[in-house]
């Protein structure tokens, strides 16, 4: 069985995806080792088809690189999904298609893997690849999960005791672990990766973290800031906080401690949606956004939602604009509740 299935979604990806293909067959592995499966995602030209049909390394096309194409669009999350279906390899990496991995990241991982066989999942450190600083000639940032001991357990304790990173490249799961629980993504939604990652470590039975640089994410400088006012993305952010939510549930009966973790998640992640993007949109829009996602709208909730509008950074800046909406839409809300 070949150890690593590396699943890549694509989307227009054909001027991006090249250095990443390259960083995964200059790691000296054999063909045996490993698979590259890209899922092109309905791309409204053929242009990365094409370009992945035809890719060369070292003047050859791999044997091992597997390509699939949607007829419907279908996001990252749907893209995984089917890779995930194909895949052959002991352990699932996924890679995004302007990302790549370190060098000789993937011999050293495989080594280290065969010492936790036992584990459904493990998590590695990445290096963060900034545009801005190539051009200032820096070197890449390395994040280091301090705070986090090389210890083997289950994924609810893990939770339990360290922080998380809210994104699926950071992690090697078992094949075989994804398909029997039915880890999935969310498909046809523009953010799937916070609540896949938090379901996934809920149900490993084992879960452990080796300080290996594996995966080199390149930051080109867009972040949750080009979410802007945009009032279908903040949505979406929105009902991600939702579906934690729903995966604490899940939890509730069997394990209480390990869905109060995922719960905790879920608060900070709705905490920082209202503190930092809510404010952004026009009052109606907030009304509507609050009545669809109002889990802190009781009675002794609502005043904190009420707190983070009149302490919000702009608050005194533009109380009109910013902090009155949110008020009033919260108390507006309420008491129709209370209704």
């Amino acid at each position: 069985m070949k150890t690593f299935s590396i699943i890549i979604p694509v989307y227009n990806g054909q001027d991006v995806i090249g250095p990443a293909l390259d960083s995964i067959y200059s790691q000296g592995m054999t063909n045996e080792q490993f698979e590259v499966i890209c899922v092109d995602d309905c791309s409204p030209t053929m242009d990365t088809y094409n370009f992945l049909s035809n890719y060369t390394y070292n003047g050859i096309h791999p044997i091992n690189l597997k390509l699939f194409r949607h007829e419907v669009n279908k996001r990252q999350g749907g893209a995984r999904n089917t890779a995930l279906g194909y895949a052959e390899g002991e352990w699932v990496l996924y890679l995004d298609q302007d990302d790549c991995f370190v060098e000789n990241s993937l011999k050293e991982l495989n080594c280290a893997l065969t010492k936790h066989k036992a584990c459904d999942i493990v998590m590695f450190d990445y290096c963060l690849h900034n545009t801005t600083l190539e051009k200032l000639n820096i070197e890449s940032q390395i994040y280091t999960r301090k705070g986090i001991i090389s210890e083997t357990i289950s994924g609810s304790l893990f939770l339990r005791k360290y922080p998380i990173p809210w994104t699926p490249w950071c992690y090697a799961y078992k094949k075989d672990f994804l398909r029997n629980n039915q880890i999935l993504f969310e498909e046809n939604v523009r953010f799937e990766d916070v609540d896949y990652v938090i379901k996934a470590t809920l149900n490993a039975k084992l879960i452990t973290f080796i300080p290996i640089d594996v995966y080199k994410h390149v930051d080109s400088g867009n972040n949750t800031s080009f979410v802007g006012n945009n009032k279908s993305l903040i949505e979406d952010l929105f009902k991600i906080s939702i579906r934690i939510k729903n995966v604490a549930s899940d939890y509730m009966r069997t394990d209480n401690e390990a869905a109060e973790a995922a719960m905790a998640h879920h608060t900070f992640h709705y905490h920082w949606l209202l503190k930092s993007l809510l404010w952004r949109l026009p009052y109606y829009d907030i009304i509507k956004l609050l009545e669809n996602y109002k889990p802190y709208l009781s009675n002794k909730n609502s005043k904190k939602l009420t707190k983070l509008a009149h302490n919000h950074p702009c608050a005194y800046a533009t109380m009109a604009q910013i902090a009155r909406p949110i008020l009033l839409a919260t108390l507006w809300i309420r008491n129709k509740i209370r209704k």
